[in-house]
């Protein structure tokens, strides 16, 4: 069973790589861009992450409970009845895409890594977004959900109707 887990982390990692554009960073530089310390144990933590995904407009794409990652995409609000209707798949709609994954830190505490894909084109085209601040407000809205708080809107301003964030 784990090594089935590992398949799908890794089989979610390539589908989000795609066809990748974007700034040309070290692994290193990606690291310190978009992982970010949680106090909290690694579940708590992961529960959270999952309901801030969701708070900000994206359908689950994939998700590995053991190995701790999340994927989603948001489409378009024009899309979103031809999006479910085929599971995700061949919409013909560019989507958003994000990547969250948590790990085990040192004592109590865990790192959240939030990757955020743009997608350029309908050829697939992605562009690996670099936003420290995104992942910072990622962060603090998930240490407010386990808070027991609401998150609210990550982009700023009040979320329109329906709850969904806007692009």
């Amino acid at each position: 069973m784990r090594r089935l887990g590992c398949a799908v982390a890794l089989l979610a990692a390539a589908a989000l790589a795609g066809c990748e554009l974007g700034p040309t960073l070290t692994p290193e530089q990606w690291a310190a861009i978009e992982t970010r310390e949680i106090d909290g144990q690694r579940e708590d933590v992961l529960r959270a992450a999952a309901s801030v995904v969701l708070d900000e407009g994206y359908f689950y794409r994939a998700s590995d409970h053991e190995a701790g990652i999340l994927t989603g995409e948001r489409v378009p609000a024009e899309a979103e009845d031809t999006f479910r209707r085929r599971g995700g798949m061949g919409s013909g709609h560019p989507a958003s895409s994000i990547a969250v994954w948590v790990r085990p830190g040192a004592g109590d505490r865990c790192e959240l890594r939030l990757q955020r894909y743009a997608m350029l084109d309908h050829q697939g085209h992605r562009h690996h977004i670099a936003d420290a601040e995104g992942a910072s407000r990622f962060a603090a809205a998930v240490e407010r959900r386990m808070l027991g708080g609401e998150a609210v809107p990550i982009r700023g301003g009040a979320a329109p109707a329906r709850g969904r964030m806007t692009p």
